[in-house]
């Protein structure tokens, strides 16, 4: 599953709803599952909290990515439209008017549906439990069986729902897991879709995947 897709996507959304991806995930899924911590945009206060990235051998990681999502909110701020509503033209246009900021490539983009998620394990935990069925929460049935549905198998048991991976039983997806992967940041997620558990993994380290292998 290529992240180019998934920001694609993105602009398809941005097209179609007329607001920016960052506000439509804060209306359509933070804020009814409660889930205010989360964010596809740097937000006031994340500096103090912020689990900073490292490298393998345990010294600190790249912080442009960190203080580049500041420079956006100041510079958000400045032109009195909030973060959350740019669109990519926004984006693109923030990119050319500050200096010493990274190419204009998704991959350094704010929000960015596949790579720019800032939350919490107990907050992506609850977003994972009420996906997967384990929790209530406003996900229409219809939707969840689509989520989960084979659209590739892989191998044997395995193989590819709407964006994330699957773990067969028969015909039917047993369990639904992915993974995030970027300098600094090694994650795992896993939920039980039959029992009504899960695992969030976390960590702020390129060793990371040493804790859920």
């Amino acid at each position: 599953y290529p992240g180019a897709w998934f920001f694609q996507l993105q602009r398809a959304l941005e097209a179609v709803t007329g607001q920016g991806l960052g506000q439509l995930v804060r209306e359509r899924v933070f804020t009814p599952l409660g889930l205010g911590a989360s964010s596809l945009v740097w937000q006031e206060g994340y500096g103090d909290r912020i689990a900073r990235p490292h490298r393998r051998g345990g010294e600190p990681g790249d912080p442009r990515t960190i203080e580049l999502g500041g420079r956006l909110l100041g510079h958000a701020s400045s032109t009195g439209r909030p973060l959350e509503s740019w669109r990519h033209a926004d984006v693109v246009a923030a990119f050319g008017a500050l200096p010493g900021t990274p190419p204009a490539m998704p991959v350094f983009f704010s929000p960015n549906a596949a790579g720019s998620l800032i939350t919490t394990a107990p907050e992506y935990a609850r977003f994972a439990m009420v996906a997967g069925g384990a929790a209530q929460g406003p996900l229409a049935e219809p939707f969840r069986r689509q989520l989960f549905g084979v659209t590739t198998p892989i191998q044997g048991p395995l193989a590819w729902g709407l964006g994330g991976g699957l773990e067969l039983e028969g015909d039917a997806p047993r369990g639904a897991w992915h993974w995030g992967d970027n300098p600094g940041y090694k994650n795992f997620v896993l939920v039980d879709l039959r029992e009504a558990a899960g695992l969030v993994v976390l960590t702020n380290g390129d060793n990371g995947r040493a804790v859920y292998e």
